[in-house]
């Protein structure tokens, strides 16, 4: 089992301490496990008393395309992905909206991963193209930056280096910016329109150098999960 993803239990682990003890037994009889970040490192060890290695997410087992690291567009291009069921990403997205209102030389591109998604935007009143993931579309073609609530908005953007900023709603968004040793994440609660005012002007301005450490990262990604999943195959066939 390559590459997973594991806890945190939270208050889960004491309310049902039979079914996490037999998920403890289960994990230890498993013969080949790694995991994805050291929070579900740390998750595998409470159960077991084991630590796996720590591979990468299975998104970086494909080989790495090539990336276009420039400077930002003079009119700055956003995409933001958004999840709608998140206590406060109503207020968030009233943020965007004021800021490019206000903000002459930025573009918005409110970026749809999961049905339901569009209803945060429309809530708040957008009136714009609301641009819905689709298998085997480019996602996030042509934009400078990405703000992201889901995980699989910051792999992508990491994989294609371009510079993120993360709304940690999800432990896993934060255990993921941690094994890049990105910044640039926040819990939903701190984020106001001067936070992000100040964090994208600061990814703008320096996007090549953060695109560049993005790319780096990516490509140790990659060598890590393709490693990964080569020894898998190994003992699948022996």
């Amino acid at each position: 089992m390559p590459a997973q993803g594991i806890g945190p239990w939270g208050e889960n682990r004491q309310r049902y301490p039979r079914t996490f003890s037999c998920l403890g037994r289960l994990f230890a009889s498993i013969d080949y496990l790694t995991v994805r970040d050291v929070e579900s490192q740390q998750a595998f060890f409470e159960l077991t008393e084991k630590r796996p290695n720590v591979t990468a997410d299975a998104a970086f087992v494909g080989e790495a395309g090539k990336v276009d690291i420039s400077e930002a567009h003079s009119e700055l291009r956003l995409a933001v992905v958004l999840r709608s069921s998140v206590t406060g990403s109503e207020e968030i997205c009233r943020h965007f909206l004021k800021i490019a209102e206000e903000v002459e030389n930025l573009k918005i591109f409110p970026v749809i991963f999961q049905s339901g998604d569009e209803l945060v935007w429309q809530n708040c009143g957008w009136q714009g193209e609301l641009a819905k993931v689709k298998a085997g579309d480019p996602i996030f073609s042509d934009v400078d930056l990405v703000v992201s609530m889901r995980l699989h908005g910051c792999i992508i953007a990491t994989s294609r280096a371009i510079p993120w900023l993360g709304i940690a709603y999800d432990p896993k968004v934060s255990a993921f910016a941690s094994a890049c040793n990105w910044k640039f994440c926040f819990e939903p609660e701190k984020i106001d329109r001067q936070l992000l005012e100040q964090q994208l002007n600061l990814l703008a301005s320096r996007k090549v150098e953060f695109a560049g450490k993005l790319a780096r990262k990516a490509n140790e990604m990659t060598r890590r999960a393709q490693q990964d999943f080569a020894e898998v195959v190994e003992i699948l066939q022996s």
